[in-house]
């Protein structure tokens, strides 16, 4: 079992890629028992607001967590985030899924700052990470995840329904970038595996 929990702070995606899917599935469930009537469940937030902020960014914050922190130690060739780091910063994330589920009990200002300081210290150590190695090319990936975090900051402290709109146009262009690629590497490593010539493969430098 030790062995185990070592394993899964060995790599950021390990720990995150798991929580989101393990999270997926606990908002939706809650959400379907608690719209059906089967649950009587009172949330730190209005209910449809709770689900879309667990939605947007409970459970894909982890998700770009994982990844943005293992690629970009790929593409400055650092030395990853691990170990009693990777934990505490995990720990962060999930302070802020249990307390958007206690009700009462917990002040919104603490609701809303345990939810606030998870993806700044992920751009904290990408960015930094990136500005050592001076990547300009990395710099569009990192502005789109604080975009990202600036939509999360509307929609907790403005009642504006247009947040979760903007959140959802900015992941759209984050996924874009990501797709961008991963998509041409994967394919033409494919390729490879399988005796092809993978020049054919279409890149998109700019991303």
């Amino acid at each position: 079992m030790e062995t185990q929990l070592k394993r899964a702070f060995d790599y950021p995606f390990r720990i995150f890629f798991l929580s989101t899917s393990i999270w997926a599935m606990v908002v939706m469930m809650l959400w379907v028992a608690v719209m059906s009537g089967a649950l009587h469940y009172s949330f730190p937030l209005p209910a449809l607001h709770w689900h879309q902020h667990e939605m947007l960014y409970g459970f894909v914050s982890p998700a770009i967590a994982g990844f943005l922190l293992t690629a970009v130690c790929v593409w400055t060739n650092t030395e990853r985030l691990h170990g009693v780091r990777l934990l505490l910063l995990w720990l962060v994330w999930l302070m802020g899924r249990v307390v958007m589920l206690i009700n009462p009990g917990v002040p919104e200002f603490v609701l809303v700052s345990i939810n606030l300081v998870f993806l700044p210290l992920v751009l904290l150590d990408a960015g930094f990470r990136v500005w050592k190695v001076r990547q300009r090319r990395q710099y569009g990936l990192i502005v789109l995840v604080g975009l990202y975090w600036v939509t999360q900051i509307g929609f907790l402290l403005t009642d504006q329904g247009y947040w979760s709109e903007a959140a959802i146009i900015t992941l759209l262009m984050i996924m874009a970038v990501i797709g961008g690629r991963i998509t041409p590497a994967f394919s033409a490593t494919w390729l490879s595996k399988q005796g092809l010539s993978a020049e054919g493969v279409r890149t998109y430098p700019r991303l």
